[in-house]
Parts: structure tokens; C-alpha cells; sequence
């Protein structure tokens, strides 16, 4: 009695199906389209269009990519539709309401995936590359002033018109496809019943994303030697669904094993010893003193402490120092001038690509990040920058322009061995006719303060670590301020990513920044505190959404400058160091303690620049993904990417050939042991307190 009502529902099933097929290839048209955007508008590189062979291999494997995203979008459809084989009586009933849940369920899936293929398209024209963690900034930065960045950078009425109108064609689309009635479409019950696994079997390998014996994976995304070609493989989805994993797996932890097999090492021991250099047993007492470094006894800084300043600065382009011409487009202002008496390292790389996490890397020496944003905000790490400072007697302040309530700096910095600590409320307190935006108040006064406080206290040496903020989006200048000249040269403006107008403002707020830098440097020089007063400044990442970089100006992308300001009486017996020398954040405070402190104690997270000896070696990293030094780079955030010099001034790659991979390898694999060592350390000082407690 239930064979017409199986058949009759089998046929609906089928139908349903078939809708559902035209919604797949409606958004695998749309993925392809922004897979074609980012190819046509992003790459700078015109011998990308002749690597045929691995476009069309990028392509192919962004729709399997596509079909695995469309595929679980879809998951639920097949799910509904199953059941409505077996509904018997009511079937009809249960189809109909199907029906009208899928034409809405359609148009919010289509929008939705054309809602984050848009965000996708504009987090890479601003960071280019795609959606990745940094997404979460929304949320964990102030999503104030992120939101006001955000509209004053972008099209955002526009994209809400173009987001409506994309609604309701969606709703009319999905309308016409389920009007489709395929009155041919009659088959048997045997036939109805042998294409029911096929299509389970079809939709199975969809979700899988192919036969392998494991499902797609972000690693299957590299298909080239270019990495350009590699990032336009994924769609914004699959992107956002990484993001999440990626997030997941940043969650602060102190598990070490868990540490160690991410990296590939058996033990902390393995990981210490190959990044160090020497044989260390299994042992958390050895293990930690292997990772700890001392300064020399020096009789002169014993008597002669000097203050230490360093300044993070936001997004400090060692690549825009490059472009600088004081009469036309002038980039540095009062920096300029002060340039020729500070040692200037060029090939030099930012630990991270977002400010909170270089900051904690350079404050805690922990790639493990954010810990200001984890149950273990409040705890005080013995691996923090001032420690060594803070034992010598020093006075140690944390001075920020921005809000001490971003990213719970105000639980978090007074716990890292700092008397004080001071954010854009306590400069408008302390100075006069401060003015701010969305972010804070202007770096003007930041620098005031700091340049405040070294008078006041001259009695005691000081260290003060400094943050900027004004050379951030939505960018906007004081209105005293009075820039010098910013004329964009033609030769450039055909490589900018985001537009003329956006650039400007860009290039002037950098050099607004710089200009500040410079000035106060100039001040501390002129007066006499410049006697005994070291100066360090380096950018927290390099500047963003203005150029579109190809793979092999891997260098000026990613380039900070590292800028020491050194008294005469602190350099008489320093040699000058080669400042071509590949280095990154981990180097900046073992050369600043070598400079400053006599016998210190410190975390061995790199080296001191003016070693010779000790530098041999020595590498750069940045985002624990990206390694660089004489021999060439290697990129092993998913699967490595590895690149040689093209030229003496080591400033363009190439591919390497299979000849320079064992030894780039090799390179790699110490960089993730650097990695794997240093949140060892912090993770053991996180499970000695949990135990304390």
C-alpha cells in the first residue's frame, strides 16, 4: 500500500535535490568570482598569468575547496529531504512546508557566504592576505573605534545597498529555482532507490572535498611555488573556518606536550637544545638556565646606569623609509635629521603582524598570545622585558598613548614587573591641551610625557617602554600639526592597493609618527639627558593596505626598522655592527640589557646585534611562520614555501631549487625550536605559579 507514496516521495526527494544542485553551482559561480577579483586586482606580478599549469591546478582545487563549504551549507537541506522519504501520509504536507523554509533558508545562505566573500576580499585588500585570526580584533580590540576605522576606510553604506540588493535578487533566484518543476523527471521505483546512495555517495565526496584518505585540508591549498597563486585558493569560508581553528588552537595553555608536537619535537629538551646549541637533559631546572643569558660585568654601567627608552610604533614601515625624499614626499619629518646619529638595522622583521601579540612577544618573550586576554592576565611572568631593569634598581614605567583598558592592559602591564603604568587618560591628566582620536591621544604627547617623566626622576635610572597609536586607521592628524610635503611620485601610485586618496592620508600620518619620533630624539639630544639616555624604537608590524607586495619583496612587506639612539660615552668601545644583518623583535632587548646593564640576567630569546661572534647564525622571524635570514626564507605556516636571494643586497627572493632546501630546512626547523622553547618557558612558569596555588 505504501509503494505510490515512496515513489511519489523519492521523486520530491529527487527534485529537492536538483533544487539544491542549482543552488551549489549558483555559489560556486560566486566563489569564482572573487577567486577571479583577488587574481585580477591583487596580483602585482604579470609572469603569474603565464604559470598556467598552476592556476588552473589553484582553480581546480578552489572548487573543491567550494564544494566542500557549499556541500555542509547544504547538510541540512539533504537531512530534511531524507526524511520526507519516509513521511508516508503526509509527505505532501511535510514537501510543501519544505519548500517554503528552503526559499528563505537559500537566500540566507547565499548572502551569507557573499557577505563574508566581501569582508574576505576587504580584510585582504587591508592585510593582504585572507581571513585569518586577526579577524578577531573586531571583537577583542576597541570595537568602537575598529567600527569607526572601518567606516571611515570603506564603502560601508554602499556595501549595505549592494548586500540588500544581493537579498533580494538572492530570494528571487531561489524563488525561480524551486518553480523548476521537472515534470519529466518520472522514474522507476528500482531506479529511484539505486540513485539514492549514488547521490549520498556524490554528497559524502563533496563534504570530503575528494578520495583522499583524509578530507581537504588548509595544507591542500598549496599548489605552487608562488604564494600568491596559493592564496587564492581557499574562499573566505573556508578561511573564516581556519580563523576559527587557528584561534582555538592560540587558546593559552601550559601544556608543554602539547607545545612540543605542534612543532615536531619529542621533548622540551630536543627543542632547547637545537635552538641553543648545546646538549640539555631532560630537566626543568637545566632546561630554564640553558634559556637564560647574562650580560657582562661592566664597572662603567655599574656606575653609570643610563635610562632606557623603547617605543613601539604603530605600523613603522622600514620599506617607506626607503621612499623618502625631504623636498617631495617626505616621510620621516624631524627623523631625518636625527638618523645619521643612531644605528638603523633595515633588514629587520616585527614578531607578529598585530600590535597586542608583538607586544607580549616583546614584553614576555612568548609567541603564546594574547595572555592579557587569558585567565592568566593577572599573573606576573618572570620572562618580562622590565625583570632585568626592574633587579638593577631601575624605575620601570609603561607609558601608552592609547587606552589602558584595550586588550585588559590595565590588569596586565602593572604585573609584569612595572611601577607605573600610563595610558591616554593620564596624559590628558598630566599635560595640557592634549588632544586625541579615536584611539587615544596623539603620539605628541606620549613622547612629552615620557621625555617628563626622564626629568623628574634624576636621580634613578629609568627604563619606559612606550606605545603609539596615531599612525592607525582611521588615520587623522592634530589640527597644529603641519605636514611637510607628501607628493606621491607617478612611478608609485600604479602600485597602490588602495587607492590615492587612502595613501595619502597614510603616508602623512607616517610621517606624522616619525616626525614625532624624531623630535623628541632631537630633544633628548639637546639637552642632558642626551649623555645618558639610550633610545630604541622598531615598528609593532609593518604598514598595511597601501602596496601590494609579489613573493619576492617578501622583505620591504614585512621590514621594520629597528632605530638605537646610543650616547657617545655608552659607544666608545662598541664596534659598529653590520646593520644589514637579518634580525628581528627577539634581538631587541639581549642588545639593549648588553648596552645598558652590567652582570643581568636575561631570557636568551636572541642575540646582541653588536656581537659579531654570538650573532653567527643568527636568523629572523616573524608570526612563527616565516623565517629569514642569509640563506633565503622559508614560509611554513601550512606547508613550507621555500626562497633564495636573487641578489647581493639580499632584498629580492626567488624560489629555491631543490639544492638550497636541506639547508633552508634546517633553518626552519630551528626557528621552530626558537618557537617551541620560548612558550616553554613561559608555560613552566604558569605551571610553577598553578602549583604555588
Amino acid at each position: 500500500m505504501y509503494k505510490k507514496p515512496i515513489s511519489t516521495h523519492l521523486r520530491t526527494f529527487f527534485v529537492y535535490s536538483i533544487h539544491a544542485l542549482f543552488i551549489y553551482a549558483s555559489l560556486l559561480i560566486l566563489f569564482a568570482v572573487f577567486r577571479l577579483i583577488i587574481l585580477l586586482f591583487f596580483n602585482v606580478d604579470p609572469e603569474i598569468y603565464s604559470q598556467t599549469g598552476d592556476l588552473i591546478k589553484a582553480f581546480f582545487t578552489g572548487f573543491r575547496f567550494d564544494t566542500m563549504v557549499i556541500c555542509y551549507g547544504l547538510f541540512p537541506v539533504m537531512i530534511l529531504n531524507f526524511i520526507g522519504i519516509f513521511t508516508f501520509l503526509w509527505g505532501n504536507t511535510y514537501f510543501a512546508a519544505l519548500k517554503k523554509i528552503y526559499h528563505v533558508y537559500y537566500t540566507i545562505l547565499i548572502l551569507g557566504m557573499l557577505f563574508i566573500s566581501v569582508v574576505d576580499i576587504y580584510f585582504y585588500n587591508f592585510f593582504m592576505t585572507r581571513i585569518n585570526i586577526l579577524i578577531f580584533g573586531f571583537v577583542e580590540d576597541d570595537t568602537v573605534a575598529v567600527v569607526k576605522a572601518i567606516w571611515a576606510d570603506y564603502p560601508v553604506i554602499w556595501i549595505g545597498v549592494g548586500l540588500i540588493v544581493s537579498a533580494w535578487l538572492a530570494y528571487r533566484l531561489t524563488g525561480a529555482i524551486q518553480n523548476i518543476k521537472m515534470k519529466r523527471f518520472c522514474l522507476s521505483l528500482p531506479a529511484y532507490i539505486l540513485l539514492l546512495p549514488a547521490l549520498g555517495f556524490l554528497f559524502l565526496l563533496g563534504a570530503r572535498g575528494g578520495f583522499a584518505f583524509y578530507p581537504l585540508r588548509i595544507n591542500d591549498a598549496i599548489v605552487s611555488q608562488c604564494g600568491f597563486i596559493n592564496t587564492i585558493v581557499p574562499n573566505g569560508v573556508y578561511a573564516l573556518k581556519t580563523a576559527f581553528k587557528d584561534r582555538k588552537e592560540q587558546d593559552i595553555h601550559i601544556d608543554t606536550g602539547k607545545t612540543m608536537r605542534k612543532y615536531g619535537f619529542k621533548s622540551p629538551a630536543e627543542a632547547v637544545s637545537l635552538y641553543t646549541g648545546h646538549a640539555v637533559t631532560e630537566n626543568a631546572d637545566s632546561l630554564k638556565a640553558t634559556l637564560i643569558a647574562h650580560t657582562p660585568i661592566n664597572k662603567f654601567l655599574e656606575q653609570h646606569p643610563p635610562h632606557v627608552v623603547f617605543i613601539q610604533m604603530e605600523s613603522l614601515s622600514e620599506h617607506f623609509i626607503r621612499l623618502h625624499h625631504k623636498e617631495t614626499f617626505n616621510l620621516l619629518g624631524a627623523l631625518e635629521d636625527v638618523l645619521p646619529h643612531c644605528v638603523h638595522f633595515t633588514h629587520f622583521l616585527s614578531a607578529t603582524d598585530a600590535t597586542i601579540h608583538t607586544l607580549e612577544a616583546l614584553l614576555l618573550n612568548s609567541p603564546m598570545t594574547p595572555i592579557s586576554q587569558s585567565v592568566y592576565m593577572d599573573k606576573t611572568l618572570d620572562t618580562s622585558a622590565a625583570k632585568p631593569f626592574k633587579d638593577k634598581g631601575y624605575h620601570t614605567a609603561f607609558i601608552t598613548s592609547g587606552k589602558l583598558g584595550w586588550r585588559n592592559l590595565d590588569k596586565f602591564i602593572p604585573n609584569q614587573y612595572f611601577d607605573q603604568t600610563e595610558g591616554s587618560v593620564h596624559l590628558e591628566e598630566s599635560l595640557q591641551q592634549v588632544s586625541s582620536n579615536e584611539w587615544g591621544v596623539y603620539d605628541e604627547f606620549l613622547f612629552k610625557r615620557i621625555y617628563d617623566l626622564l626629568n623628574r626622576n634624576k636621580t634613578r635610572p629609568q627604563f619606559i617602554f612606550g606605545l603609539t597609536i596615531t599612525n592607525h586607521t582611521p588615520y587623522s592628524l592634530p589640527d597644529t600639526y603641519e605636514p611637510y610635503p607628501v607628493h606621491i611620485p607617478d612611478d608609485l601610485k600604479s602600485g597602490l592597493s588602495a587607492g590615492e586618496k587612502h595613501a595619502q592620508i597614510h603616508f602623512s600620518t607616517y610621517q606624522y609618527a616619525n616626525d614625532c619620533l624624531g623630535r623628541f630624539i632631537s630633544a633628548i639630544i639637546d639637552s642632558p639627558l642626551g649623555e645618558n639616555t639610550i633610545i630604541a624604537a622598531s615598528g609593532d608590524h609593518s604598514a598595511r593596505r597601501v602596496f601590494n607586495y609579489p613573493e619576492v619583496n617578501l622583505l620591504q612587506k614585512l621590514a621594520v626598522p629597528f632605530i638605537l639612539y646610543i650616547p657617545e660615552k655608552y659607544r666608545e668601545k662598541l664596534e659598529l655592527p653590520d646593520t644589514t644583518q637579518f634580525a628581528s623583535h627577539k634581538d631587541v632587548f639581549p642588545t639593549i640589557y648588553n648596552l645598558a646593564l652590567s652582570d643581568a640576567s636575561y631570557v636568551k630569546s636572541g642575540g646582541d646585534l653588536f656581537d659579531k661572534e654570538a650573532l653567527a647564525g643568527n636568523f629572523a622571524i616573524s608570526g612563527y611562520k616565516l623565517e629569514m635570514n642569509d640563506n633565503g626564507c622559508v614560509l611554513y605556516d601550512v606547508r613550507p614555501e621555500y626562497y633564495v636571494w636573487s641578489n647581493k643586497e639580499r632584498t629580492e627572493l626567488k624560489p629555491a631549487q631543490e639544492a638550497d632546501v636541506p639547508r633552508l630546512n634546517k633553518d626552519m626547523e630551528r626557528a621552530k625550536a626558537y618557537t617551541a622553547s620560548m612558550i616553554y618557558l613561559v608555560q613552566e612558569e604558569l605551571q610553577e605559579k598553578a602549583r604555588k596555588e
